[in-house]
């Protein structure tokens, strides 16, 4: 049995798995670890198993989950699959997560409340308003892929899983001949400089620990093939 990792569409059944993905991935990030609790609190659990439910409905949404699993040489699941709500296998872990929104999707609009009391539900509110204020600055109505949100456990960083998440969107946009846009969080921004990412804005609120930064950054169209 050879351990390996590979990508598959994220169904409900995945909600748990991608909370403790979040969770791991985001733990040591200013803003993250300030507005959703999670030692000795559920609340930041609770809220994440809220917004996965909400957002693995939306029509426009891509989830991919990576997985890692002990098996032979059977078959084995493709990203490119439409995807069903059966259960996971209990012989894989999910290590890492990406949601990729397609061009023309409908705009969210960020929420004002519903964050966990006992993180920094006013922080929260203001860092999500500033986002969407700035996702509708820096692109508009311009068709993109927006890579909304990508995350990677700790113990499985430095393995490629992120690459392979990522270039899922990327090969996309580079057939719709569009750009990509990604809000990244201030120390991940040489990380998507490597894919080709460029800074055109950035935003920040300050918390009790400093200052949260993000930097938008555009992916210009890149030649198909």
């Amino acid at each position: 049995m050879a351990s390996n990792f590979s990508l598959r569409r994220a169904t409900q059944h995945d909600v748990e798995a991608l909370c403790d993905a979040y969770l791991s991935a985001f733990r040591d990030e200013i803003f993250s670890r300030q507005v959703f609790p999670r030692d000795g609190s559920s609340t930041g659990r609770e809220y994440w198993r809220r917004a996965f439910a909400e957002e693995l409905r939306e029509p426009d949404a891509t989830f991919l989950v990576a997985v890692e699993r002990c098996r032979g040489d059977g078959d084995d699941e493709s990203a490119t699959g439409d995807g069903d709500e059966r259960a996971a296998p209990e012989d894989e872990a999910v290590v890492g997560f990406v949601k990729w929104v397609a061009p023309g999707a409908p705009t969210h609009d960020f929420s004002e409340d519903g964050y966990p009391p006992d993180g920094l539900p006013d922080v929260a509110a203001l860092y999500y308003k500033k986002l969407f204020e700035g996702h509708q600055r820096c692109v508009g109505a311009m068709p993109h892929w927006y890579l909304d949100m990508v995350g990677v456990r700790q113990e499985a960083m430095g393995k490629g899983t992120a690459r392979q998440l990522m270039e899922w969107g990327l090969e996309k946009a580079a057939r719709d001949s569009v750009p990509c846009f990604v809000e990244s969080t201030g120390d991940a921004q040489a990380f998507y400089e490597r894919f080709g990412f460029r800074e055109v804005d950035k935003m920040s609120v300050d918390t009790p620990q400093g200052e949260a930064v993000v930097v938008f950054m555009l992916r210009d169209v890149a030649p198909n093939g």
